[in-house]
């Protein structure tokens, strides 16, 4: 992000973001995501939705959420940027 915004500091300007984070612990690299979320407004994004999966072994098996209210959760997320 940084050798983005030195041309232009709101190269995020009018793009609705959905802010995704995973890992393989329980927190679900949440600490990243609030990172994401606080900086990237300051390059004009629109944060619209946020997600965060832990212990990603327990939900995803060959590409696929298997907890539907998991994949509920994203599916709401994701239909905030249409």
């Amino acid at each position: 992000m940084d050798w983005l915004s030195r041309n232009n500091r709101n190269f995020l300007a009018t793009k609705k973001i959905v802010l995704l984070s995973t890992s393989p612990g329980k927190g679900g690299a949440s600490s990243a995501l609030q990172i994401a979320q606080k900086t990237l407004p300051y390059f004009g994004a629109e944060i619209v939705a946020t997600f965060s999966l832990g212990n990603y072994h327990n939900y995803i098996k060959e590409g696929a959420i298997l907890n539907q209210q998991l994949l509920k959760d994203l599916q709401k997320g994701l239909s905030k940027i249409n």
